[in-house]
């Protein structure tokens, strides 16, 4: 099973295994009555205060960023926050008698949170995030005024809670369904996000979601103060433990949490894979280039014109990634190429044109040992191969070539066709599409060049001479070169 696979397959099974041990659970002779208000009263105060801190940071780094989804994403863990704080805060004997207040306040909390966790995930274009963001400050007030309303009217009025209707049995198995459905749904979301950017934040949202989705299922179908209905105060703990989690990986590798969440709400592939890379990545694509000052930006335009072919071929997200990051690191391998061979003025000889096509195989060298996925050191060890079997570094052949090698290889070559080199000046785009047009079946797989010629046609898939947004961020790296 490859890496990618088992990290999807991770939050399916944390997401499958609560419930598969609440079923378990509530059918057994174990489902004894555990009734203890003041341990009830413990749990959920810690999930309401982890995930008050988590809405804080996200709402500072929302209004950092003016980016409204992260607003969203704050207003998801502020509801349930503050509703699962009063769902603890009523439990019977604390503060108040006995009331509805504890079991409809929960059923908001989970519904509130799904609901602003789903319009989090939506893309930025789309109408419902569009409409409610044209005042994000305005929405951010308004719902911070229902939920000091709805915690006040739970202390001062439990009474007024008993003519809500959400104990009905349409209400609650409406309220119920629509949570879990709007819950999977995200989960899913920020799982296409973490295939893009391959950050913790994400991943760990996923969990999140889909451990809510299921909080909800057990809330609305267990008996009270049975050992299975404790099961989703735990499982509501762990999904903001998870974000925790995810949050402490990017301080760790030396990200902001800013950019972290940035990465989860940008629809380009390559936006979101420059939230992902860690700084040492960074550096090492900068170090590339600065080897070679006539290639300043080459690899990050192929890795966008990669991208794009393979938009237009209709991959998965997952292979775009591996695209962007096969793209960015294709040329790797020149750090251990000596400068007087890659820099040289005049045409190498035999020996040294036998060293510097070694270098696919010092940049697979390289970024396996950095963990790159597989997908990705095929990119950066085969993007010299050719369609006829002629390339390097093992003569392979046609349909031998993995196919995200042959797109690297099309838009590789335009590239530097198009780029100034010490050697010759660039070519024009016509010059570099008739080329390339004509090495198909030849260089290139006939059926790439052919998208590639569609979409290309009308002028450069990525602007001529355009640098990584990047590179002025990125740190010394002396000690990589």
């Amino acid at each position: 099973m490859s890496r990618l696979a088992l990290l999807k397959w991770g939050p399916i099974l944390a997401g499958a295994a609560p419930i598969a041990l609440y079923e378990w659970l509530r059918r057994s002779e174990y489902d004894s009555v555990v009734a203890a208000p003041f341990w009830h009263f413990v749990v959920v105060s810690a999930a309401s205060l982890l995930a008050s801190g988590f809405a804080l940071s996200a709402g500072i780094a929302g209004k950092s960023h003016r980016n409204v989804q992260v607003t969203f994403l704050s207003l998801a863990f502020l509801s349930l926050a503050s509703l699962f704080l009063l769902h603890g805060l009523s439990t019977p004997g604390f503060v108040i008698g006995e009331s509805t207040v504890t079991t409809v306040s929960a059923r908001l909390s989970l519904f509130t949170a799904s609901w602003w966790l789903f319009a989090s995930s939506l893309a930025s274009d789309s109408p419902l995030v569009r409409s409610i963001g044209k005042n994000p400050g305005f929405v951010v007030l308004v719902w911070v005024g229902v939920l000091m309303i709805l915690l006040a009217a739970g202390l001062l009025r439990p009474d007024l809670w008993s003519i809500v209707p959400l104990s009905a049995l349409p209400v609650k198995w409406t309220m119920m369904w629509a949570s879990i459905l709007i819950a999977v749904v995200a989960g899913l979301r920020y799982w296409r996000s973490f295939v893009y950017s391959r950050t913790a934040v994400a991943h760990s949202m996923t969990y999140a979601a889909l451990w809510i989705a299921g909080a909800q299922w057990i809330m609305s179908t267990a008996m009270h103060w049975h050992m299975s209905w404790w099961l989703y105060h735990f499982i509501l703990l762990g999904a903001v433990f998870a974000l925790i989690a995810g949050v402490l990986a990017h301080f760790m590798r030396g990200e902001s949490f800013q950019n972290a969440l940035r990465g989860l709400f940008v629809s380009d592939p390559i936006e979101r894979l420059e939230a992902g890379l860690t700084p040492g990545v960074r550096a090492l694509i900068f170090a590339t280039e600065a080897r070679d000052r006539y290639t300043a930006g080459h690899s990050y335009r192929v890795a966008l014109m990669a991208v794009r072919i393979g938009q237009a071929m209709r991959l998965r997200p997952n292979q775009l990634r591996a695209l962007a990051i096969g793209g960015l690191m294709h040329d790797v391998g020149k750090i251990e190429i000596p400068d007087s061979i890659l820099n040289k003025q005049g045409t190498l000889d035999d020996k040294e044109r036998e060293t510097i096509q070694r270098h696919p195989d010092f940049g697979y060298r390289i970024c396996s040992r950095l963990g790159f996925m597989e997908e990705e050191l095929q990119i950066i060890r085969y993007h010299h191969e050719r369609w006829d079997g002629g390339g390097y570094p093992q003569g392979l052949r046609g349909e031998e070539i993995p196919l995200l090698a042959r797109i690297v290889a099309v838009a590789d070559v335009y590239d530097a066709l198009t780029s100034v080199r010490s050697y010759r000046s660039a070519w024009s785009h016509g010059q570099a599409y008739q080329k390339i047009v004509e090495e198909s079946g030849k260089a290139f797989d006939p059926s790439i060049v052919e998208v590639w010629s569609r979409i290309a046609e009308s002028g450069p898939l990525v602007p001529v001479g355009v640098t990584p947004p990047w590179s002025e961020r990125v740190p010394a790296v002396q000690a990589l070169t």
